[in-house]
């Protein structure tokens, strides 16, 4: 739950960094925290939610303007039945993330969802990097990586190990993206997204300079930060 007295504590503690929240907006407060986010510039994004259609186009109008990791943590699709991300995939005035592992999604959503949201779709990684020679618990729970994501001792999903390379090479090969959307949707839309494409994102004449070489299967050769190379594959 939101509570404004100490929610907008954490908000203006954090304001230089804060970019995005995720958010469920049928959950107590919800509403206003994204009221309280709006008016500070941050972007809006729902996410781990089962809100109804009314909520979800009350938060359209008050400028909620993005989705975290389609399908995932919102309810199946069904043909009858609502569901935040047969609205998500509806709705324009709205960009969307997912999860491009094949794993939190399978490669015909993958696809579908490309179709649908075109320009706005975008690629994260929900990457969970789990120390080397201990077990990570997140809160009392621990978790393990069993090779093709990050999962509780159920085998729920927990988070994924994916890298944002390989997410480039996956949503090419399930045939979602041709390679050129699918930088894009790795550096631009995100970019765009909060509105840093000035300096992040592009390599127009005052950006940062941040970018990655790759080779012709997409694996990083080298990674620029601020013009200095910071890792070199070769």
């Amino acid at each position: 739950p939101y509570f404004p007295e100490s929610g907008d504590q954490i908000l203006d503690f954090g304001s230089d960094v804060v970019k995005m929240v995720t958010f469920a907006p049928e959950v107590e407060g919800g509403l206003g925290l994204l009221e309280a986010l709006r008016s500070r510039g941050i972007v809006a994004s729902l996410g781990h939610s089962l809100a109804g259609q009314g909520i979800l186009d009350a938060c359209v109008k008050n400028e909620m303007t993005h989705i975290t990791h389609l399908f995932n943590a919102m309810g199946p699709l069904h043909h009858r039945e609502h569901s935040v991300a047969a609205w998500g995939l509806a709705e324009d005035r709205v960009s969307c993330d997912l999860i491009c592992d094949g794993v939190h999604v399978h490669p015909s959503m993958v696809r579908t969802a490309s179709r649908a949201k075109g320009e706005g779709l975008m690629l994260i990684t929900d990457r969970i990097q789990l120390p080397a020679e201990a077990e990570l618990v997140i809160g009392t729970t621990p978790v393990h990586d069993d090779g093709d994501a990050i999962r509780l001792a159920d085998g729920t999903l927990a988070g994924s190990n994916l890298t944002l390379d390989r997410a480039l090479q996956n949503v090419q090969s399930f045939g979602a993206m041709n390679r050129l959307e699918a930088i894009a949707a790795t550096t631009l839309r995100p970019a765009r997204l909060l509105g840093i494409e000035a300096e992040r994102g592009t390599l127009r004449p005052g950006a940062r300079a941040d970018f990655a070489i790759l080779d012709r299967e997409d694996n990083v050769c080298e990674t620029w930060i601020a013009g200095e190379r910071v890792f070199a594959n070769h």
